[in-house]
């Protein structure tokens, strides 16, 4: 039988049917892969040239006759099948119908009934890209009614913005070979799919977003890497950010807004980078302007302190255009690393590194300064350079420890008159283990500099207090010094 003889017999088997209706067929090869598939197929199963059919429609067709078509125990996309051998190669012909014994025996299945009765997103277009007919599924994606989506650009509206430079290469495709296909991704969620386009009649074409999911058939080494590529980007390490080509926030995951002190609930998605208020504005502009021009770019940055995060972080990104395969840039991509504990880490380890090499100094001093009052002058000097301090004072207990009374001081200034003041207001303070901070508003006698600040701690000998060592900071910049409590 011929194949024109077999489909004649499948479309006049039955009651009566239009000349015209939409059949699904295929060819199949001795090893099960499609060599050949009309466009009705294509939508009807989601198969392609290259395709495997699964192992039991395969088994169903092992055995055909080449004479006559035969009715399978199987059905695929909601058709019947029905199948033959070919006459002069290995390989059956495969022909899908919609069942002759319901309500609606006797027509056959159109793009548009199909369309009504798939659970994906399909649509009719026409070459400017406008819907002339969108099924209930495309509709509920777009939360909108589907007499109101004819003529609106449906297609591009269900696909994700940055893959929306896909449609007019796909369609191109279509117009010159009948069919084409691409991965997209779609609806607000940003779910991955198949599209698949098909041209049905000059200027007409029928479009089915098929998601990648076990349910369509898709071979599991295709649905696993999917599915961990959308957990790694929600629930990675590492914050990231995809921005269009205006710079708006198209994606964000949890891992970004839990560095910017967010919840779930909060998101960026349509605000601009700038929008991003705890970032660095400068920061953003250099990003930008590196996107721009088609650079990557990597720098550090501190989150600005806010009510809602009042710490301040430090972040790593690394931005990068993201492009389309001609050159020009549709949007970009950033990953955000929280470097905080790093950073703290780093400073709190020079930090002791700081101290044990002041400790070392100090003893050596003791061997080469002998002499008390030469090593006291010597130490508040080392103590100084060391902490970036402006002035450092020795204080010591007067004879009747009453008061304390300079004792060295750095820089050494001649003519200045000695400090001498009060032990009482300062009770508190000598009785820590730690030294602490003052505020210059508060009086204890000591010259407190006007927006500067003093770091006050107690010196013991033999376990007995003995006087302050203090340093001053003139200008409130304390440089590399850091307290314990810190």
């Amino acid at each position: 039988m011929s194949l024109d003889s077999l489909l004649h017999f499948i479309s006049s088997s039955g009651s009566d049917h239009h000349e015209n209706a939409d059949l699904a067929f295929a060819e199949v090869d001795a090893n099960g892969r499609i060599t050949s598939i009309n466009p009705f197929g294509r939508l009807a199963w989601g198969w392609r040239v290259g395709s495997q059919l699964e192992g039991d429609l395969l088994f169903a067709l092992d055995g055909l006759g080449e004479d006559n078509p035969e009715e399978l125990l199987i059905m695929v996309g909601g058709l019947h099948l029905r199948g033959m051998s070919f006459g002069d190669k290995e390989g059956w012909f495969l022909i899908g119908h919609e069942p002759q014994n319901g309500p609606e025996a006797g027509q056959q299945l159109s793009f548009r009934s199909l369309m009504d009765r798939i659970p994906m997103p399909a649509c009719s277009l026409n070459t400017n890209g406008l819907a002339l007919y969108t099924n209930a599924a495309a509709a509920g994606v777009l939360g909108r009614e589907v007499a109101s989506l004819a003529g609106e650009p449906v297609l591009a509206e269900l696909i994700h913005p940055e893959d929306r430079w896909k449609l007019a290469e796909i369609v191109e495709l279509a117009a010159g070979e009948g069919s084409s296909h691409t991965t997209v991704r779609f609806g607000h969620s940003g779910q991955s799919g198949v599209l698949h386009v098909v041209q049905s009649v000059p200027d007409e074409y029928h479009a089915i977003i098929l998601p990648i999911s076990g349910e369509l058939g898709l071979p599991q080494c295709r649905i696993v890497p999917e599915t961990f590529y959308q957990s790694f980007r929600e629930q990675g390490p590492v914050g990231i950010l995809y921005l269009d080509a205006q710079g708006r926030v198209t994606f964000e995951n949890h891992h970004f807004r839990s560095i910017v002190g967010l919840s779930s609930a909060d998101s960026w998605l349509g605000f601009p980078l700038s929008a991003v208020h705890i970032l660095d504005q400068e920061a953003a502009s250099d990003i930008m302007a590196a996107l721009e021009d088609g650079n990557p770019w990597t720098g550090a940055v501190a989150l600005r302190e806010s009510e809602d995060h009042p710490v301040r972080s430090h972040l790593q990104i690394h931005a990068a255009p993201i492009k389309h395969p001609d050159g020009h840039r549709i949007g970009a991509a950033l990953m955000v690393e929280d470097r905080t504990d790093l950073e703290q880490g780093k400073r709190t380890l020079a930090h002791y590194e700081l101290l044990e090499s002041v400790k070392a100094d100090l003893r050596a001093l003791s061997s080469s300064y002998p002499a008390p009052a030469g090593f006291r002058q010597k130490a508040t000097e080392l103590l100084a350079e060391a902490f970036g301090a402006d002035r450092t004072f020795l204080l010591g207990l007067s004879i009747a420890k009453e008061r304390l009374v300079e004792i060295a001081r750095t820089p050494s200034a001649s003519g200045v008159d000695t400090i001498s003041i009060a032990r009482a207001p300062l009770a508190l303070a000598e009785v820590q283990r730690f030294g602490s901070f003052i505020q210059p508003t508060e009086s204890y006698g000591l010259p407190l500099p006007e927006g500067g600040e003093i770091w006050l701690d107690p010196v013991h000998d033999n376990e007995q207090f003995a006087g302050f060592m203090a340093l001053v900071w003139d200008s409130g910049s304390r440089m590399g010094f850091r307290s314990p409590y810190e």
